[in-house]
């Protein structure tokens, strides 16, 4: 579908920057029927039409959210079917990757990796 050329005072939904709103806005430069420049309705600023484009942006963090929500539900499926006890968290406490620890305020989690001697994920 083909989209129609715009004039002159012609009205249209845009971002507005300084509203941080996608706002109503009046074309106010046109050139062969693509729109220049748009006046925003409510603050009366102008600026320089951008159209919405397909963003790599958008796509590069739908992968990364799909990646991070595999790796969640693959640890708790993980946690789900370990057989061992959950031991209590303290500060003191000495464990191994794969233990089930039962933390007080975050729950019951998984020990992945020890980044450190005394740091664990």
């Amino acid at each position: 579908m083909e989209e129609t050329p715009y004039k002159m005072l012609d009205e249209l939904i845009h971002w507005c920057t300084r509203c941080k709103l996608d706002l109503n806005h009046r074309v106010i430069r046109v050139d062969n029927g693509v729109p220049k420049r748009v006046l925003c309705l409510t603050c009366q600023s102008d600026r320089v039409y951008r159209p919405k484009s397909l963003s790599t942006r958008k796509a590069a963090f739908g992968k990364a959210a799909a990646l991070k929500l595999a790796k969640e539900n693959a640890l708790r499926e993980k946690l789900q079917g370990s057989q061992r006890a959950p031991k209590a968290y303290s500060m003191e406490g000495v464990y191994k990757v794969d233990d089930v620890i039962d933390h007080a305020t975050f729950g019951r989690g998984l020990a992945t990796e020890f980044v450190s001697p005394d740091k664990m994920q």
